[in-house]
C-alpha cells in the first residue's frame, strides 16, 4: 500500500522554544491517499443542516488547532488541507486503544519513508463525530507545541472530502458544515480547487506576470511558498536576487533548500509582497508550488472539495503585513542541555560570525538555552534586523550575532 506525500517537514531555524524544541517550524506537508480500496471516513453532524456553529481554534506554532477526542481520549486536532489522511503519533497510539496492522510508503519531497497503519478509530469535533476507517501512525515527535498535555492529532483530507470548512483567522472561528457551494458574497473570490495527481488539490495563483500556475493549498506547511526547481529555473526567479540556503528535515531525512524573496503572489485576488520561498533541490509534486500557512491565514477562507472551489476573501491590512523570515541563518537542534548547529547559512550573519556546524551554543544572554528558550515568544531568528543576541559556547567562546536579511 503506498501513498504519495510532501513530507512531514520541519524548517530548521534557531531559537523556537516549543516544550523544549528549539525547531523554528515544522512543515507538515501534505500526504495524499493512493489506496483506492480504503473505505471513506463517515461523518455525523450535530445540528440541523444550516445550523452549523462557528467554534474557537488557535494558531499555535503555525498551526490551526482545535479540541477533540479520540476513541474517548482528549487530543489536540491539528488541520492540515494537505494532509491525505488522518495521522497520529505512533508513540502515543497504543494508549488510543490502536495497533499497527499494515505499513504504507511515503513519498516525500526528499526520498521515501515507511509509516503504519492502524484503525478503526472515532474523531469527535465540536458539532461533527467522525468514524475514521483507517489512521496513519507516524512520528510526530517533532509537533511539539507549546503547553499542550493532549496528543496530536492530524486531520486532512478526510475530512474535507466529507464537509465544508470555513476559517476566519480574524476571529479565530471556524465552521464546519454540510458541504455545498460557498454562498454568494460579492466579497470572496471565488476560485476553482480541482484534484490532481493523487487527490492533491490545487488552485491558480501568479507570480507577478498574466500566466497562472496551479498551486497546493497546505494549511498545515508553515512555509509561506515552496515553488519547484523547474518554475524558479523557467522564470528565472534567482537571476539578479539575493538567495542563500536553508535546512529542513523531514522523516525522509534532511533537505538543503534555495531561500529567496519573491517579490509579489497574487492568489484570490489579492497581491501579496516579498514572499519568503523555498526552492527544494527535489520535487516529486504534480503542480509547481505549494501555498502554506503564512499566506493563507491572511484570508476568510471556505473550502469545498464536494464542489471542487475554494472561496477566499482578502484582510487588506493583514497582506499588508511584511512576513516573518529567518534573520540568523542557524540551523539548530537541541542535544540534552545544548543547541547543537548543524548547518549555516552562506552569507548569512551566523556565517560572519564564524558559527560552524557542530558548535553547541550553551547559554543565551548569560541564560541556559533551556530557560531562555521556554522564555522566548517565537523563534528567535525572526525578530527585527539589528536584535542582537550573546551566545555562550559550550567551549567557552562568547560570540554576538547581529540579526539581518540575507535573502
Amino acid at each position: 500500500m503506498a501513498r504519495d506525500k510532501l513530507s512531514r517537514r520541519r524548517l530548521v531555524g534557531w531559537g523556537l522554544g516549543l516544550a523544549g524544541s528549539p525547531l523554528a517550524g515544522w512543515v507538515h506537508a501534505s500526504t495524499a491517499v493512493v489506496d483506492d480500496a480504503a473505505l471513506p471516513a463517515s461523518t455525523e453532524f450535530l445540528q440541523p443542516p444550516g445550523m452549523e456553529g462557528w467554534v474557537p481554534f488557535r494558531i499555535t506554532a503555525n498551526r490551526v488547532i482545535l479540541g477533540g477526542r479520540l476513541n474517548d481520549h482528549p487530543v489536540a486536532v491539528v488541520l492540515d488541507s494537505g494532509e491525505g489522511r488522518t495521522t497520529m503519533d505512533a508513540g502515543a497510539a497504543a494508549g488510543f486503544g490502536l495497533r499497527p496492522r499494515s505499513t504504507l510508503l511515503e513519498t516525500g519531497v526528499t526520498g521515501e519513508t515507511r509509516a503504519a497503519l492502524t484503525g478503526p478509530a472515532r474523531l469527535e469535533l465540536p458539532g461533527l463525530r467522525l468514524g475514521l476507517p483507517a489512521v496513519a501512525l507516524a512520528d510526530l515527535s517533532a509537533l511539539t507545541l507549546p503547553g499542550r498535555a493532549s496528543s496530536v492529532v492530524v486531520l486532512g483530507q478526510d475530512l474535507l472530502d466529507l464537509v465544508a470548512l470555513s476559517l476566519s483567522f480574524q476571529t479565530s472561528h471556524l465552521q464546519i458544515s454540510r458541504p455545498g457551494p460557498a454562498p454568494s458574497d460579492p466579497g470572496y473570490d471565488r476560485a476553482p480547487l480541482l484534484p490532481g495527481a493523487h487527490h492533491r488539490r490545487h488552485m491558480p495563483f501568479r507570480l507577478g506576470e498574466p500566466t497562472e500556475f496551479q498551486a497546493m493549498v497546505d494549511l498545515g506547511n508553515d512555509a509561506p511558498l515552496y515553488l519547484s526547481p523547474g518554475l524558479a529555473s523557467d522564470l528565472k526567479l534567482l537571476e539578479g536576487r539575493e538567495h542563500s540556503l536553508a535546512l529542513s528535515v523531514g522523516a525522509e531525512g534532511r533537505s538543503v533548500d534555495t531561500v529567496f524573496t519573491t517579490p509579489s503572489l497574487t492568489l484570490g485576488g489579492a497581491t501579496l509582497k516579498d514572499v519568503p520561498t523555498r526552492v527544494p533541490s527535489k520535487w516529486t509534486v504534480s503542480v509547481p508550488a505549494v501555498i502554506g500557512l503564512p499566506v493563507l491565514r491572511r484570508y476568510a477562507i471556505r473550502f469545498c472539495y464536494a464542489s471542487n472551489e475554494i472561496a477566499l476573501r482578502a484582510d487588506p491590512a493583514v497582506i499588508a503585513q511584511p512576513f516573518a523570515r529567518d534573520r540568523s541563518g542557524l540551523g539548530a537542534i537541541m542535544d540534552r542541555h545544548n543547541l547543537r548547529i548543524i548547518f549555516v547559512s552562506p552569507a548569512s550573519r551566523a556565517s560572519r560570525a564564524a558559527l560552524q556546524v557542530g558548535d553547541e551554543i550553551k547559554t543565551i544572554e548569560g541564560v541556559s538555552v533551556k530557560q531562555y528558550l521556554t522564555m522566548a515568544n517565537g523563534p528567535l531568528g525572526s525578530r527585527p534586523a539589528g536584535t542582537r543576541f550573546h551566545l555562550g559556547l559550550s567551549d567557552g567562546r562568547r560570540v554576538p550575532l547581529v540579526l539581518r536579511d540575507y535573502f
